[in-house]
Parts: structure tokens; C-alpha cells; sequence
């Protein structure tokens, strides 16, 4: 489900006074949360890739180059394993 839809799943229930969904504070408490860890995510994956290739280990650039299309990071993937 993507994040527009919950947001308007969340104000459709917060006009209607539906107690039982979260309120749209804390709705973008989570989101906020939810985009630092993907930053976060895909910071690391780079930062492991690109170690990888520095060590020359094949293993784990196979590994992590797997990783960017599952983060949709797939030209980044792309450019970083053809550098």
C-alpha cells in the first residue's frame, strides 16, 4: 500500500470519527520514521557496495547489487556497479 493511500485512508476515518485509526500526528510521526530508516537503508547498501568493490569481494557486490532494485534504486545500482 503506498503512502498516499494511507494518508487518506487516515483522514477519510479522522472525518468520519473513527477512534479506532491512529490520529494524523501520529500518522506523520510514523512517516517521518519510515522515510529516515529508508535514507538510512540506502546509505548503507552504497556504503557496503561500494566497500565491496573496493575489497574486490565478488560475493558481496553480487549481494548488494541485488539489494538496489529491492530499495528501487535500480539506475543507481546500475551506475555504481559499471563505475
Amino acid at each position: 500500500m503506498d503512502e498516499s493511500m494511507l494518508r487518506k485512508t487516515a483522514l477519510d476515518a479522522s472525518l468520519t470519527g473513527n477512534n479506532e485509526m491512529p490520529d494524523t500526528c501520529s500518522l506523520e510521526q510514523s512517516f517521518v520514521k519510515l522515510h529516515e530508516a529508508e535514507q538510512n537503508l540506502k546509505s548503507i547498501v552504497m556504503t557496503r557496495f561500494d566497500k565491496a568493490v573496493a575489497h574486490k569481494d565478488a560475493a558481496s557486490v553480487e549481494r548488494f547489487f541485488k539489494i538496489f532494485p529491492l530499495i528501487k534504486q535500480h539506475k543507481q545500482g546500475l551506475n555504481r556497479f559499471s563505475d
